[in-house]
């Protein structure tokens, strides 16, 4: 049995005040992504994004998001923006109420 300890205002992988080697690590690896596993990725961080509301992974998955963004704009704007876009529209109140 695991068990998980979610810590206010903490990223599991970026420490506070510490500088890891995991952003370039993750910069890296998606420039060299060939293109069919780069849309696997992003099709993984959109979900991730879309399905999920942990604040306490908020830090890590910028780190990420950020990285599939530079590396790959233009499938970063269809399948993260797009999809994120879509999920606030269903989420915020209609402003007509």
């Amino acid at each position: 049995m695991s068990v998980y300890v979610v810590m206010p205002d903490m990223s599991f992988l970026l420490p506070p005040s510490q500088e890891t080697m995991y952003s370039p690590f993750f910069n890296h690896l998606m420039r060299r992504l060939p293109p069919p596993l780069a849309s696997h990725v992003m099709q993984q961080l959109a979900s991730f994004a879309t399905r999920s509301s942990l604040a306490s992974v908020a830090t890590d998955a910028a780190v990420m998001f950020r990285a599939a963004a530079t590396a790959h704009p233009a499938l970063a704007v269809d399948q993260l923006v797009v999809p994120l876009m879509k999920r606030l529209q269903q989420d915020l109140p209609d402003p007509g109420v």
